[in-house]
């Protein structure tokens, strides 16, 4: 490749690699393309599911041909015509805590690609024991998510899915693309992304998305990165920013405080909640009367910390929480 500070030591260390894609649908057959196509030595698919109809929209290298096939077979397939120099192997399962050391080797990075957060912190877990990195992502509607878990450094190793998400995340919090929808590209934007990030984990090369999660709303083109790890000192208690709906009743200020909603009008539609609704642009320039306290809450605390970090560029010195669980 002829990128600078790429190079040849690059495309070496792609030669050398080896990665494992679990979850071959919009996230992980789109990934593991650009993978091939930019020469990792080694890719191992891991998916049990069919081909089915309503696939095709997202997941963009099946045809109405491979309806009912198994994706990791026709996904192998496709990927060796692409790149013949690629090892590339493939497994029809479904990932549990029984098969994860067959399946996954132990100089490998994985991909987590998967449709459901039970099998994200599973493979967080099993990475974290066995010293693996794993590049995260996640598409819902029009937002997506993506982050890199476990990198190593040398005072240790960034942050992980459970510090990133203290609290297990529920279908209801982000959900996934079977229950709410996704728009196509979308899920192509998080997956582009998700290879990117691996290419540098790889190589080396440019500013990886360790202790930050990127948060992207693509139905208002924005960008949000949210910072965890170290710097809301991880396994030292929760954030004292944040706060839970049952605390919120129990305060004894809680007469100060002032909500903001920080979700999309289709999840206030399912669901209606306290104050009012604002844009992220909006929480740096919130005004408050000198004895209230500003809350800000979302579907599942990300935009709300987001919002907090925000308000408190202007409002230093001013109390404000998140609500870090769901309404």
């Amino acid at each position: 490749m002829v990128v600078p500070d790429f190079g040849e030591s690059g495309q070496t260390k792609l030669k050398s690699s080896i990665v494992v894609v679990v979850g071959c649908g919009g996230l992980g057959a789109l990934a593991a393309e650009y993978l091939c196509r930019a020469g990792v030595g080694k890719l191992v698919l891991i998916d049990d599911d069919e081909v089915s109809l309503t696939n095709l929209h997202r997941q963009v290298i099946f045809r109405e041909t491979d309806l009912g096939s198994k994706k990791a077979d026709v996904l192998c397939s496709e990927l060796k015509r692409i790149n013949s120099e690629v090892e590339i192997e493939y497994a029809l399962v479904r990932m549990d805590a029984s098969n994860l050391e067959k399946y996954i080797p132990q100089n490998s990075i994985v991909l987590e690609c998967s449709d459901n957060f039970e099998t994200k912190y599973l493979l967080n877990d099993f990475c974290v024991s066995n010293g693996l990195m794993m590049v995260y992502g996640a598409v819902n509607r029009m937002e997506g998510q993506i982050s890199v878990f476990n990198v190593p450094f040398t005072n240790g190793r960034s942050g992980n899915l459970r510090n990133c998400f203290r609290e297990p995340i529920s279908p209801n919090d982000f959900g996934n693309c079977e229950i709410n929808g996704v728009l196509g590209p979308a899920a192509g934007v998080v997956a582009s992304w998700m290879a990117l990030e691996c290419v540098k984990l790889i190589t080396s090369v440019g500013e990886i998305l360790a202790n930050k999660l990127l948060t992207i709303d693509m139905a208002s083109n924005r960008t949000f990165v949210l910072k965890y790890g170290d710097e809301i000192q991880i396994n030292k208690g929760r954030d004292a920013q944040s706060i839970t709906w049952e605390e919120i009743r129990t305060h004894p200020q809680r007469d100060r405080f002032v909500f903001y909603d920080m979700r999309t009008d289709a999840e206030i539609a399912e669901k209606s909640g306290p104050g009012i609704k604002i844009e992220m642009s909006d929480a740096k320039t919130l005004e408050l009367e000198e004895n209230q306290i500003a809350v800000f809450y979302c579907a599942s605390g990300i935009r709300a910390k987001v919002a907090l970090e925000e308000f408190k560029i202007h409002h230093q010195n001013r109390e404000a929480f998140f609500v870090n669980d769901r309404l």
